[in-house]
């Protein structure tokens, strides 16, 4: 079969696929990462599904706190331990400890986006949507002349450890630090903001938005107390939804694991409600339809078939119209509401990566 036949019956396939009926793609759902249950009963068996819905319970908890303004948590209706497992879409055990009659374990907690969205909409209470549950932090220290991320001198990264784990408000991650993690973001990076290198550790933390948190620590000459000025970066996607300077000074006795202590658990709770304000002054503005325009490669039929179905799935998107095609790319205009950096959040964790091309249009990769 001659080279221009084959590509004219690719052509005539990819139309017929434009035609094709498009079902349902499920939302994206909320993970409540690293929630801890322990229980004890008559048999380690009964302690664990104790301990598993001890663990939705807090999970749930944790998910209002990120997706509720605070003015509005007192009508939540409280629900039963079967109820709020009722949301719950799936879960995963991690660091499980198992005795005769114990049961320990750490848990990440999949709730049903459209359940809960259902569930707070029917007692009149307006969720946000484009709060992410899981927030990764990347903090850097300076002290002195010493500017530092993953050493192990870097009391500031311990503090956000110690507030992430003491505030169940939240979901708060802080990377490990590890080999893995070292190689992907360096110090300059993070400085930077570097979209790019940030957004792979971002993934591999299962987190939407990354604070950059960076701290100057001082001591005063003559009284010893210490000081310590925080400037904060909150990303979603490649945009910076907001940024925070903080100042904190210690206090009389207050020794400096401490003191950074109570400066990353302030700054957590402050750059926590600064998010939800955000969130809610951009769901009360007038959402008009705005356009992305993308280069999608078609090197594969039926990846290039399931992006047509699902992309008009995705959260905020209205619709997808494909401008021109080839048999190997195609330009197609999405049509979408609400702010960019939420359209790339949402594709992202469809699976579709986005590169600027710099002339007004876009690549979109598939999965």
């Amino acid at each position: 079969m001659s080279g221009m036949v084959k590509k004219g019956l690719i052509g005539i396939f990819v139309a017929l696929l434009l035609l094709y009926a498009r079902p349902a793609l499920a939302a994206e759902n909320f993970t409540i990462k690293n929630v801890d249950a322990s229980k004890t009963a008559g048999s380690a068996q009964a302690a664990r599904q104790m301990a598993i819905a001890s663990a939705q319970v807090k999970a749930f908890a944790q998910l209002i706190d990120a997706i509720v303004m605070p003015e509005d948590k007192s009508r939540v209706p409280e629900l039963s331990e079967p109820e709020i497992a009722d949301l719950v879409s799936g879960y995963e055990v991690t660091e499980e400890k198992v005795g005769e009659k114990t049961y320990k374990a750490r848990f990440h907690v999949t709730f049903d986006r459209k359940k809960v969205q259902a569930f707070l909409t029917g007692a009149g209470i307006e969720p946000l949507e484009n709060v992410s549950p899981n927030m990764m932090v990347i903090p850097i220290l300076q002290e002195g002349t010493q500017v530092m991320l993953w050493e192990k001198e870097n009391g500031w990264k311990d503090a956000w450890a110690n507030a992430a784990s003491a505030d169940k408000g939240q979901s708060v991650v802080v990377p490990l630090g590890d080999l893995e993690d070292i190689t992907m973001v360096n110090v300059e990076d993070a400085f930077a903001g570097q979209f790019a290198s940030l957004s792979k550790l971002a993934e591999k933390y299962d987190a939407g938005r990354i604070l950059i948190a960076e701290a100057v620590y001082d001591v005063e000459p003559e009284t010893k107390r210490p000081s310590l000025q925080v400037i904060m970066r909150l990303l979603q996607g490649e945009s910076i939804l907001d940024r925070v300077k903080m100042s904190f000074a210690g206090e009389p006795g207050e020794g400096k694991e401490a003191f950074l202590v109570r400066a990353a658990r302030a700054a957590s709770h402050k750059i926590a409600e600064s998010a939800k304000s955000i969130a809610k002054a951009s769901a009360g503005e007038e959402k008009q339809e705005q356009q992305l325009l993308a280069q999608v490669p078609i090197q594969d039929i039926a990846k290039w078939r399931a992006f047509q179905v699902n992309v008009r799935h995705i959260d905020g998107v209205k619709d997808m119209k494909v401008e021109t095609i080839s048999s190997n790319l195609a330009r197609v205009a999405i049509i979408y509401t609400g702010d960019f950096s939420t359209l790339t959040y949402f594709l992202h964790n469809a699976g579709y990566s986005l590169t600027n091309n710099g002339d007004g249009t876009w690549w979109l990769g598939l999965p």
